[in-house]
């Protein structure tokens, strides 16, 4: 009896470790001490054109990774964008030209020509299950 009652509790503290609507950001292969990752979710199409973040979080960068959580997202499609803020400016530096300086990257490691992806290439779906979205800054 005992056994099955920590086993239950133990299930119960895991779970909740992550809930429902809950997105982990897992960024990968950064340099120690290289400043925090900024990262931004996005809604729609609309919103990612025009920049209006539905949240945005930021993790500073330990052993080489950063992790971050947008907690209760509603179902739906979604889209994140991130940048390394390697001198805690809290914007993503550019060139004279435009070009990122900084490393960044979006959901489903998209790439652009000539800009940003199109929303439709870093959407995913949020559902009723947490989810984890892996993103590798360039």
């Amino acid at each position: 009896m005992k056994a099955s009652i920590l086993l239950v509790s133990t299930l119960v503290s895991i779970s909740s470790l992550a809930s429902a609507g809950d997105v982990t950001v897992r960024f990968v292969g950064l340099e120690e001490g290289s400043g925090e990752v900024r990262a931004a979710l996005f809604v729609s199409a609309e919103a990612f054109e025009a920049d209006e973040r539905a949240d945005a979080q930021l993790a500073p960068v330990r052993n080489g990774a950063a992790e971050l959580v947008f907690t209760g997202v509603s179902p739906g499609t979604y889209g994140i964008s991130a940048f390394l803020d390697t001198n805690a400016n809290q914007e993503l530096d550019r060139s004279f030209l435009g070009i990122p300086k900084e490393p960044y990257g979006f959901s489903n490691n998209a790439r652009g020509r000539f800009g940003p992806p199109a929303f439709e290439a870093i959407s995913f779906v949020v559902s009723d299950e947490p989810i984890v979205v892996e993103i590798a800054l360039e």
